[in-house]
């Protein structure tokens, strides 16, 4: 696709069929924009490609052409006892493939990569705003994960 302002991107998604994911692939190709899934089975669609972030596998050619990639990947936040054992979980399932899709970003050329991240990068603030100027990093789990997410972007 031709990457004039205005034009349809094609944009690869991780994480296609999560809370954000489901509502974004829809919005994007409604906007007339190219969606790629990045799924973690063999491709059963066309609009697939497969890919095993634990192996660093990603099936050849899904970058080809790409204007950006959104990461959205992740263990769900909710719903769950966030046990010792769920919050390694919770990690590992967002440095790890965020590593992956950066490195294959970087390798491939692709020009943009958006990385899911949260506001709880700042903790529990209270009824206090904060912003990415003046406002320092929270100390507990969600923001040093939050840290440890987007430093794996690289």
């Amino acid at each position: 696709m031709k990457t004039t302002e205005g034009a349809p991107r094609q944009i690869v998604i991780s994480g296609s069929s999560g809370f954000i994911g489901s509502a974004l692939v829809p919005h994007l190709r409604g906007a007339g924009h190219e969606v790629i899934r990045l799924v973690r089975r063999a491709s059963q669609a066309p609009d697939q490609r497969c890919w095993n972030p634990q192996t660093g596998y990603i099936e050849p050619g899904a970058f080809e052409g790409v204007d950006a990639v959104i990461n959205l990947g992740g263990a769900a936040i909710g719903g769950k006892r966030w046990t010792e054992a769920y919050q390694q979980e919770l990690r590992e399932s967002r440095t790890g493939p965020t590593g992956v899709l950066a490195r294959a970003v970087a390798e491939h050329g692709v020009p943009v990569m958006i990385s899911g991240s949260a506001v709880a990068w700042y903790g529990d603030t209270g009824t206090t705003a904060v912003d990415e100027t003046t406002s320092r990093p929270g100390s507990n789990y969600l923001a040093q994960l939050c840290r440890d997410w987007e430093d794996a972007t690289g």
